[in-house]
């Protein structure tokens, strides 16, 4: 494991990663194709940033607006990797004394 000490109270911390299967399943997945429709949505609505399939009959997003659509997924998806559940490791004092001399 990889521990990271505190810098209020100098206990060494660790990501646990408990619910992080249900974590990705029922907010990652869900934010991804949310913000990808809803980017698909807007765009439609914006000149420069769409072309109209004349064979489909519908708007779909050009180069520009699709690098648009992936810069709001990749915004939303790195604000909610900042759940997470962290420990606090229980070392002996002795181990804690070393921690702290290899900074």
């Amino acid at each position: 494991m990889d521990f990271h000490m505190c810098g209020g109270c100098e206990k060494l911390l660790y990501l646990t990663g408990k619910g992080r299967y249900r974590q990705f399943f029922f907010l990652h997945v869900p934010t991804f194709f949310g913000v990808a429709i809803f980017g698909f949505l807007a765009l439609r609505n914006i000149e420069g940033l769409n072309i109209y399939r004349e064979a489909r009959g519908a708007y779909e997003p050009n180069f520009l607006g699709f690098l648009l659509i992936c810069a709001a997924v990749l915004i939303a998806l790195s604000l909610l990797a900042r759940f997470e559940v962290v420990g606090i490791a229980h070392v002996p004092e002795s181990e804690m004394k070393k921690v702290r001399l290899d900074k």
